[in-house]
């Protein structure tokens, strides 16, 4: 015989977040609109302001709701964030649920992906958007401001994602350089312009609209990258154990 439990009734804060995610879907609340201050969204609602804190919190951790302070603040509408992605990224490696080598693998699958799409999709326009981007990196390392110039690398391939049309794929492409540029910058930027030998590589193969060379071209460049990434790993593991070593003695 089946076994039933009791039904629990949603907790006061799920509810008014699930009212505020029902006006989205039924488009009366807009990205960019303020929600109504907290003292009268609490009374419309007719539930204490901890609980609609709760929830005002919970929207603001799943990228929906921007919480500002301030004369000007309150609770507002976001446009999408890829803030949630990026931390899920983040958390995987802090866990130790997934290496370097595993997300640069998914990486390369999906560049993979956005460079086909943009070998059909990409616009005069969108090209020089992505040589003004590849220059100002360049600039960066000929004045040996090698932080902008990682910087601008990152960027390369977002607006590579934009070239796309599709913003789905620019919407991952974010979350994973968000990720990739943090990770990168406690490495410390390389020095040298194999990247942007790579990069412009690449770039060429993208205005031939050669898919199949700009696809080698990101892999020779992801593989490189991901070789220096997996000797930083090493490295770690190496000073963790002689940090363990010395605790011992």
């Amino acid at each position: 015989m089946l076994e039933f439990q009791p039904v629990k009734s949603k907790r006061v804060s799920d509810e008014v977040e699930d009212q505020i995610r029902r006006l989205l879907v039924a488009g009366d609340l807009q990205p960019g609109d303020k929600l109504p201050s907290e003292r009268d969204l609490a009374l419309q609602l007719g539930v204490g302001r901890n609980a609609l804190r709760e929830a005002l919190r919970s929207l603001e951790m799943a990228g929906v709701v921007e919480l500002r302070k301030g004369p000007k603040g309150g609770s507002f509408v976001t446009h999408g964030t890829t803030e949630q992605l990026t931390q899920g990224l983040r958390d995987l490696m802090t866990l130790q649920a997934v290496t370097i080598e595993q997300i640069t693998e998914a990486r390369n699958l999906f560049e993979q992906a956005v460079v086909q799409t943009v070998c059909r999709t990409a616009t005069e326009d969108d090209w020089d958007q992505l040589e003004q981007v590849l220059q100002a990196a360049r600039d960066a390392y000929a004045r040996k401001d090698y932080d902008t110039k990682l910087r601008k690398l990152v960027e390369f391939h977002i607006v590579l994602a934009h070239a796309t049309h599709n913003p789905v794929l620019v919407f991952v492409m974010k979350s994973i350089m968000d990720f990739m540029l943090e990770y990168v910058l406690d490495i410390g930027p390389d020095r040298n312009d194999l990247s942007l030998i790579a990069v412009g590589r690449i770039l060429d193969a993208l205005r031939a609209r050669d898919a199949r060379a700009a696809s080698h071209e990101m892999s020779e460049h992801l593989e490189r990258l991901n070789e220096r990434y997996m000797g930083y790993e090493r490295r770690k593991k190496r000073a963790r154990r002689s940090g363990a070593a010395a605790a011992e003695t």
